[in-house]
Parts: structure tokens; C-alpha cells; sequence
């Protein structure tokens, strides 16, 4: 990952930033978009004045979009190639263009603009997860922070009532960072939050100076506060969870893969790369033993957590790469994205070449995801798009979600299979959670006039 920031590399939470006047007095009476308003009355899903605050029609801008994004690639080596290997793929017919015609695998339910989501990195996309149907969080202002879509208020621990609540606070003075001294050095007012994840009962919080803070939700406990790594090149870029929450996977910049037991937070093994690790990932099958890696080189590695040793080394990225998700149901299938722009599928058992390589339409690929019954894929671009993949029709059937802004982070549901999307969305004044549903035909009519 890209560890030379600048001030448009790192979005700092919004400090000065009082929710108060975040939306004019007559859009503050009607805030939230739900399925209602957006198919029986036609309105914007993400409640966006289209003729009034933007003064154009929502396709146009969409085109100015379009033409105006920054997409953000490694420079190719050979410069005759402007444009990159994405042509090749194109000329030599590698990329998968799926059907998208009338495909309607989730429908929009519910956007929630009282909700402030974020980001830090405009490479790390993974900072939002679900632990339940309902249960939701989020990074926002230093700190991780949950949403219920089922509650219209929650209860914060000052006893009062609000949109959300936040249940890890890493601002400096707030009790739970252990040693403020490097962070009052650099004039930082907490930790800033490069990724984070959840496996009931834990949710993790990664920094961009290697920290890793662990709460056990069910007794409110912070159960490991701590920095894993001193190297100056010390950005936690993603965390995963075994199947069961018992280990503890965290890909680094310093380009170790470390590998904990939970809670006590115990070091299992640890594998040394010679680039930066942007992602990794564990089977999440009973007996799987495999580990995906990826990172700042084009090959994808996949190693024996047991051993150690490297199993497979796939090629077929043509850039770096940030994302990457396994079958839970097909120990042998996983993805990957990469700023080639393509999410490709590998097939263990087929490891000479990528199963199928699907493209995207604005940029990057920043995060991959499987539902919990592995029948969908959600492949995220950086901002605007979605694709969600059919994968019994072997990625044949796709449907795009088609929004606008900085997409920070995509989960689907745990616990009912994934009938729910969750997608956190930034936008100076659009920032959002959007909730899109498993779309169920027999019951559509039904739910439509509820």
C-alpha cells in the first residue's frame, strides 16, 4: 500500500463538524430515504436534490462522473500502454462481461443520513462490518461506532438517546489509548483508523501506526490495547477472523501476515513478504488451513497456515491488490481485487489462470465480499458502483447498484445467510449506511405497500 500520504491521501474525521448544521431546516425534516419513497414515489435514494442543490439531472452528472473521477493506478513500466493491461484483457477476450438485463438480486430498503461514515486511506475501503441482521458499525471521528436498523434511537452511555453509538472511542483523553505521547508529538487528537472488523463477540480497530484494539462486546471489555509493530512503514491495512473468532489474521505495511490466538491475543506464527500486505484472508471452511495474501505485487499467494509454506502462486493481476474474500460454502473458490479494475475468480483446482475475470466500470476494486451462503458476491469500486455477482450462475448474472460518493466500506449480514447489504457511503453532505434487501419476487407487491 501507498505509505507516502499527503493531505488528499488521509481524509481526517471532520472535528469541527457539528451535526447540527449538517442539513438545512427543511432537509432536516425529512432526512432518511426508505423503500417507500423511492418506488412508490420516485425519489432519490440518497435523498440528493438533483434540480435544486446540484442543478442537473442525475444522468448527466453521472457522465460528468464518469469522465472527471481519479482513477488511481501504479504506473504501468511500459508507458506505450497509457491505459494499461486492461485493454490486453479486453483484446484478448479474458474479461467477463455479465449479464446485468433485468437482474435484481437486492433492492434498495433504507438510507440512513444520521449516520457519519468515513475513511482515512483512499486505498483501505474496509470500514464498516455487521455482526447480525440489525447490527451494524461503522468508523467515524477516531472511533467505531453502531448502528441498529431496527431501533430508531439507541441509547448512549450518558444515559440520553441518539441515531448511533459509539462503542470504541480512540481520541486522545477519552481513557482507552495507553500511550498518547507518539500521537501529542505529531498534534493528533486520536488514533486514526486504517481498518476494521468484527466477529461476535469482538470488534477490532487497526491504526495507521500499527495499533490493534480488541473489544469483547458481551462485557463491554478492551481485551488488547496495544501496537504490534514500531517500523515506521506500520499501517494495519486489514484484519480477519477465523470461522469461529478463535484466531486473529492482520495484514501490515511492514509486510508481515500475523497470526494470533483470541482472546489472549498470543502469537501463532508469523510469514514475512518482501512488499507491503494489503490484505489477508482464512478459509472459513471446518477444516480449511489456507491463507490468501496479496499486497504490493502483482502474483497472489496463497499459504498453509499450518506449515507456512506457499501452496499456490497465481497470476493474472496486473496491479496491486486490496481485496479479497473466500467461498464459505467452496473451500476451492475465492476472489481478489486489484486497481487493474477487475475482481478475478480463482479455482484451486483450476490454478493455472483466473477462473474468470470480471471488470469494473469507474475504478479500483477495494473490496470483495461473499454472502454468508455464498450464493452472492459484492465487488465494491472506490465510489458510485457495486456489482453483485450470482455465483450459481458461475458470475453469468450480475446487478450494478448505482449510487454517489466514496464507498468506505460493504457487508453483508451475518446470521440469516446475507439477506441483507450493508454499504457506508462519504460524501462532504451526503454521508450515509445503506440497507439493500435479498429481493424475494412472491413478496415484493407485499412489502411495497406496507
Amino acid at each position: 500500500m501507498n505509505n507516502m500520504l499527503d493531505e488528499d491521501d488521509i481524509l481526517l474525521p471532520d472535528e469541527q463538524f457539528d451535526r447540527t448544521y449538517k442539513f438545512s431546516s427543511q432537509q432536516r425534516q425529512a432526512i432518511d430515504t426508505i423503500q417507500q419513497e423511492s418506488q412508490l414515489q420516485g425519489k432519490d435514494i440518497q435523498k440528493i436534490g438533483w434540480e435544486i442543490s446540484i442543478r442537473r439531472t442525475r444522468s448527466n452528472y453521472r457522465m460528468e462522473r464518469l469522465k472527471s473521477y481519479d482513477t488511481y493506478r501504479i504506473q504501468n513500466e511500459d508507458e506505450s500502454k497509457p491505459l494499461g493491461e486492461l485493454i490486453d484483457m479486453l483484446q484478448n477476450n479474458e474479461l467477463k462481461f455479465s449479464k446485468t438485463d433485468c437482474n435484481c438480486f437486492y433492492k434498495f430498503k433504507l438510507n440512513s443520513r444520521q449516520t457519519s461514515c468515513g475513511f482515512t486511506h483512499f486505498q483501505l475501503r474496509h470500514l464498516l462490518f455487521s455482526l447480525s441482521p440489525n447490527d451494524v458499525y461503522y468508523m467515524s471521528n477516531y472511533g467505531i461506532h453502531h448502528w441498529n436498523n431496527k431501533n430508531i434511537t439507541t441509547l448512549q452511555s450518558d444515559g440520553k438517546y441518539g441515531i448511533d453509538k459509539r462503542v470504541m472511542d480512540l481520541r486522545v483523553g477519552y481513557g482507552i489509548i495507553k500511550d498518547v505521547n507518539y500521537l501529542q508529538q505529531q498534534n493528533i487528537k486520536g488514533i486514526s483508523i486504517s481498518t476494521i472488523n468484527g466477529n461476535f463477540p469482538y470488534i477490532v480497530a487497526g491504526g495507521f501506526k500499527g495499533e490493534i484494539i480488541i473489544k469483547n462486546i458481551e462485557n463491554e471489555n478492551i481485551i488488547y490495547n496495544n501496537r504490534i509493530t514500531f517500523e515506521n512503514n506500520s499501517i494495519v491495512n486489514y484484519i480477519d477472523f477465523s470461522k469461529n473468532s478463535n484466531n486473529l489474521l492482520i495484514a501490515n505495511n511492514d509486510g508481515y501476515i500475523r497470526y494470533y490466538d483470541l482472546p489472549t491475543m498470543d502469537i501463532i506464527s508469523h510469514k514475512k513478504f518482501n512488499y507491503c500486505i494489503n490484505n489477508s484472508v482464512l478459509q472459513k471452511t471446518i477444516n480449511g488451513n489456507l491463507i490468501i495474501a496479496i499486497g504490493d505485487a502483482h502474483d497472489v499467494i496463497v499459504y498453509d497456515k499450518i506449515t507456512n509454506k506457499e501452496v499456490f502462486t497465481l497470476k493474472g493481476h496486473f496491479d496491486y491488490s486490496f481485496a479479497a474474500d473466500w467461498n464459505p460454502i467452496k473451500e476451492y473458490q475465492f476472489a481478489t481485487g486489484s486497481q487493474d479494475r477487475t475482481t478475478c475468480i480463482w479455482d484451486l483446482r483450476m490454478p493455472n489462470k483466473a477462473y474468470c475475470k470480471l471488470p469494473a466500470i469507474l475504478g479500483a476494486i477495494r473490496s470483495v465480499h461473499y454472502s454468508e451462503d455464498g450464493r452472492f458476491l459484492c465487488s465494491a469500486e472506490p465510489a458510485d458502483f457495486l456489482h453483485l455477482y450470482d455465483v450459481e450462475s458461475n458470475f453469468e448474472r450480475e446487478q450494478q447498484l448505482d449510487v454517489f460518493g466514496e464507498i468506505v466500506g460493504v457487508s453483508f449480514s451475518k446470521g440469516d445467510g446475507g439477506k441483507s447489504l450493508f454499504v457506508g457511503m462519504y460524501d462532504r453532505q451526503y454521508k450515509s449506511v445503506m440497507e439493500f434487501n435479498r429481493f424475494v419476487p412472491s413478496n415484493c407487491l407485499d412489502e411495497m405497500l406496507i
